[in-house]
Parts: C-alpha cells; sequence; structure tokens
C-alpha cells in the first residue's frame, strides 16, 4: 500500500514536470516564430529603404540630366 502510494506520487510529480516543460517549450516555440516574425519584417523594411534610395537615385539622375 505504501508503495503504491509512492509510485502515484512519483507519477503525479512526474505528470506536473511534463506539464511545466510542455508550456516552457510552447513558450519557446512562441519566441521562436516571434523573433522570425521580427526578422521579415525588417528584411521587408530594409528592401523598402533600398527601394526609395534607388527611387531616389533615379529621381535625382532624371532632373539632373533633365534641367
Amino acid at each position: 500500500q505504501e508503495r503504491q502510494t509512492e509510485l502515484q506520487k512519483s507519477q503525479q510529480t512526474c505528470e506536473k514536470e511534463q506539464t511545466s516543460l510542455s508550456r516552457q517549450l510552447d513558450d519557446v516555440k512562441a519566441r521562436k516564430i516571434a523573433i522570425n516574425d521580427k526578422r521579415n519584417m525588417k528584411a521587408k523594411l530594409e528592401r523598402k529603404i533600398e527601394e526609395k534610395k534607388h527611387t531616389y537615385v533615379y529621381l535625382n539622375d532624371y532632373f539632373k540630366y533633365n534641367n
């Protein structure tokens, strides 16, 4: 009987730890997704900046040669 109780307690502890680890894993996955989203957003903004630079250079050249 006592051994049975110990096993049950041990199993409950194991289940709690498993639940905790599962939550931690979910948190890590969510953070990883957020980091990827930020990287993607940064890359998108950098591309926009480059496009704007090219547009600016083009307009500069256009006005330089057409005035």
